[in-house]
């Protein structure tokens, strides 16, 4: 596995994560971004990865969930202020627990959703990359 990249492509993710919170990525563009940066980063594992990408690709969604999670919860506050169309949802949980817990609890599991789909296009781009060789 390669680490460096792993942890390259989770510290954008906490740049993205940042961004978020201060309103510069706003939720409609936001997913765009998310869309790309999934795309280029399966590129970079399956080409510059170790032998697992789906592994790969899967600790990545996870660390990046997680990371994400963190830093809007941290911040929730200003992730509030900055993005106040994101409060009408937070108020239709069905739960009781606080929007700051709901997003640490579900973060590592957006971020698993996220690291399948691109562990599942590292490996695809893998064996084309590889046939081309």
């Amino acid at each position: 596995m390669n680490w460096k990249l792993v942890m390259i492509l989770v510290a954008v993710g906490a740049v993205m994560a940042v961004l978020s919170v201060y309103g510069v990525l706003q939720s409609g563009f936001e997913l765009i971004i998310w869309i790309l940066f999934g795309l280029i980063s399966a590129y970079l594992i399956a080409k510059t990865g170790g032998r697992m990408p789906f592994v790969e690709g899967v600790v990545v969604g996870i660390l990046s969930g997680l990371v994400n999670a963190v830093i809007q919860s941290a911040m929730f506050n200003t992730y509030l202020l900055n993005n106040p169309e994101s409060l009408d949802g937070f108020r239709e949980l069905p739960v009781a627990m606080q929007p700051q817990y709901v997003l640490l609890f579900a973060g590592p599991f957006i971020g698993l959703i996220y690291g399948i789909v691109l562990g599942i296009i590292a490996l695809s781009l893998r064996k084309i990359i590889s046939s081309n060789d």
